[in-house]
């Protein structure tokens, strides 16, 4: 997120898909300081979900228009950042739709084989917006230095987020990780 997005404090996400790499974006982007982070999928129980995680506002992309939506819930702007995590065709176009002017799309999401998605070119042409595919992290590279930034985060985090009930969760174990809620 750092690295693809260039995810900087105060500015706007769309995290489309949040199943489990979505909530993880979630809360990266909440750690990083993002004034705005909308969800938009199809199940309701999963945009609930993202709420408890961090998400400002929601979209359900089957019930509403995402474009608008999304305008409605940034003074029509669009956001700055939309990450699109599911790696489907169906999905692109709502991560594009969520732009503002000069955004970028940051592409995350793996379909199985080939998947190819339709890009409205001159509409991301003529308001100058990027798609920048993320495939993971450089681990020898991008762990060492994200890993006490992670720990850190994590340790701030007092209470479990799983949906069942909130227990609280103790110091970081032997091995310096977090303990994690495996209920959810």
């Amino acid at each position: 997120m750092r690295n693809a997005a260039d995810l900087r404090y105060g500015q706007s996400v769309a995290v489309v898909a949040t199943g489990g790499v979505g909530s993880n974006i979630i809360q990266i982007a909440k750690a990083f300081g993002a004034s705005d982070i909308i969800t938009i999928d199809v199940a309701d129980d999963k945009l609930e979900a993202a709420r408890s995680l961090g998400a400002t506002g929601t979209v359900n992309s089957k019930n509403e228009d995402v474009r608008e939506a999304v305008a409605a819930l940034t003074d029509g702007k669009g956001v700055d950042i939309a990450f699109e995590a599911l790696g489907r065709p169906e999905t692109w176009p709502s991560a594009l739709d969520a732009l503002k002017d000069g955004g970028r799309m940051v592409p995350i999401g793996l379909g199985a084989g080939v998947q190819t998605a339709a890009v409205e070119i001159n509409r991301t042409v003529r308001r100058s917006q990027s798609i920048i595919g993320s495939y993971g992290a450089r681990t020898r590279h991008n762990l060492p230095a994200a890993w006490p930034k992670a720990l850190s985060a994590a340790a701030r985090s007092s209470t479990c987020r799983c949906s069942r009930r909130k227990h609280k969760r103790g110091a970081p174990d032997f091995s310096g990780a977090p303990r994690v809620c495996l209920e959810s």
